[in-house]
């Protein structure tokens, strides 16, 4: 009985520590989860540390959202499948998934993770736009010197 006992505890100690363990599939499959119902504090457990301020952000926005609308978001259907990773140099993944939300089909989706320590975590954060390349630094701005600071600008 003792050994039966003991062999019930080992196994429990080796299954949880296995289920601990998320390779990268598990870890595309949770994001999007999360991410499509609106679960940014919890998106934040599987990304990169430097872009979980982007994810707390978000998560602030949402607080600013009715509460029903929250509900609806967390009951949302998200299937997420036909997960592939490959994986670089044992510390990299390139994933693709097609993400379902209640039955609609979004755009194959293309994912890079990266491993740190023995978690796979993703290497995304807050989006680029071409927005972000058209805008001047003001230092590199061209001046006028010829303006008198002082000169009264009437606008009518």
């Amino acid at each position: 009985m003792k050994k039966l006992a003991l062999a019930v505890v080992v196994l429990g100690v080796i299954l949880s520590a296995s289920c601990t363990r998320k390779g990268p599939e598990e870890v595309v499959k949770k994001f999007y989860t999360h991410l499509c119902k609106m679960e940014y504090d919890k998106v934040r457990d599987f990304v990169l540390p430097e872009h979980r301020h982007y994810y707390g952000w978000l998560s602030e926005i949402t607080e600013h959202i009715s509460a029903s609308e929250r509900e609806k978001s967390a009951k949302l259907k998200v299937e997420v499948t036909n997960v592939e990773c490959t994986i670089f140099n044992e510390t990299e993944a390139l994933c693709s998934c097609l993400v379902k939300v209640d039955g609609q089909e979004f755009e194959k989706e293309d994912l890079k993770l990266k491993k740190v320590g023995k978690e796979w975590l993703v290497d995304k954060g807050e989006p680029k736009t071409s927005m972000d390349e058209e805008i001047p630094d003001i230092d590199d701005a061209d001046t006028d010197t010829d303006d008198d600071p002082d000169e009264e600008i009437i606008i009518e």
